[in-house]
């Protein structure tokens, strides 16, 4: 619950200070959303050493809701994220590709959230360790039990 408040934070903060940065310059401030996605994901991933196990999780779960927000804020006040003719041109010139990758997208989030488990356990075990027990459990149980009961009651209802 915790990562989830901190990611909505860093990205409802970083969005609204996208306006400010919009309002006061012509800098296309994506890429320093870039910068902190970058940031947030080396501190999850390597900076258990430097600032511990809870916190280096804490604090880049906080830079890539920070990062996300900046650049979803460019792109969606601007049409683009860091330089539109060359964005415009490469959608152009790749828009087979893009448009397969567009449909892959949906069935890797999927089988991302299937396996997330196996890899999860390795950099975050306590997310595991707190999603697994209690809501992929109960919920598989719940539905189990619901499940079983309504057939039952067709069952016999014959």
């Amino acid at each position: 619950m915790r990562l989830l408040i901190l990611f909505i934070l860093g990205f409802a903060g970083f969005f609204f200070i996208g306006e400010l940065l919009k309002r006061a310059s012509r800098f296309p401030y994506s890429i320093f959303g870039l910068i902190l996605l970058i940031v947030g994901f080396l501190i999850g991933f390597l900076g258990q050493g430097i600032l511990g196990p809870p916190i280096n999780t804490l604090v880049s779960v906080f830079l890539l809701g920070g990062g996300a927000g900046l650049i979803i804020h460019h792109a969606l006040s601007m049409r683009y994220i860091i330089a539109p003719e060359r964005e415009k041109r490469f959608l152009l010139r790749h828009e087979d590709r893009v448009d397969r990758i567009c449909e892959m997208i949906p069935g890797a989030l999927v089988w991302i959230a299937l396996t997330s488990p196996f890899w999860l356990s390795i950099t975050l075990p306590f997310a595991v360790a707190y999603i697994l027990p209690k809501h992929l459990t109960f919920n598989t149980l719940e539905c189990f039990f619901r499940f079983h009961s309504i057939s039952y009651v067709l069952s016999t209802s014959n």
